[in-house]
């Protein structure tokens, strides 16, 4: 009986594992925001628990060509909001590209070039599972759209606001 019940706790123990239900949007946006450019992409939380003390961390991953070889570069990139306290609807990400951005004047041509890839890792505590949760993403240069901004996706109907978690990938022309 005694192995019977260690064995069930530590399979329950190992499959029950807290997993956040975090979507982001299919596409990054190279986007007009405030008086400059950024890179922004969105991303929501599917369940309906919340997610306290979000991080996350953006890090741009491109080839580096210098004669006969070619090498590969990391740099985090600096966000507008690295960490949000609480996640009620859905949060947009946002770099801002100026002189120090390694995007800073750059043509979607020589991010092709480039072959640009951007690494999302986000991590946050899940007070129904009273446990940290982890989510992870990548945009590569071809995940990246020019020139449009993001459709908001949530409206308050006089008593509450309504998410629409449908709407996450949609944008519109600038």
């Amino acid at each position: 009986m005694l192995s019977f019940s260690l064995v069930t706790g530590l399979l329950f123990a190992r499959f029950s594992r807290p997993k956040a239900q975090i979507i982001f949007s299919d596409h990054a946006l190279i986007a007009p925001y405030r008086d400059m450019t950024s890179l922004q992409f969105r991303l929501a939380n599917l369940r309906n628990n919340r997610i306290i003390n979000m991080e996350v961390t953006v890090t741009m991953s491109w080839l580096e060509h210098d004669g006969r070889d070619s090498r590969r570069k990391f740099s985090p990139l600096p966000l507008e909001r690295e960490r949000v306290v609480l996640l009620p609807l859905n949060w947009t990400i946002v770099h801002p590209i100026d002189e120090e951005s390694p995007l800073w004047r750059k043509t979607p041509q020589e991010v092709a070039d480039m072959e640009v890839e951007l690494i999302v890792l986000i991590a946050g505590y899940d007070e129904t599972f009273a446990q940290q949760v982890h989510a992870n993403s990548s945009y590569t240069y071809r995940e990246l759209t020019w020139n449009v901004k993001f459709a908001p996706m949530y409206y308050n109907d006089g008593s509450r606001v309504v998410l629409e978690l449908d709407k996450i990938n949609e944008t519109v022309s600038v």
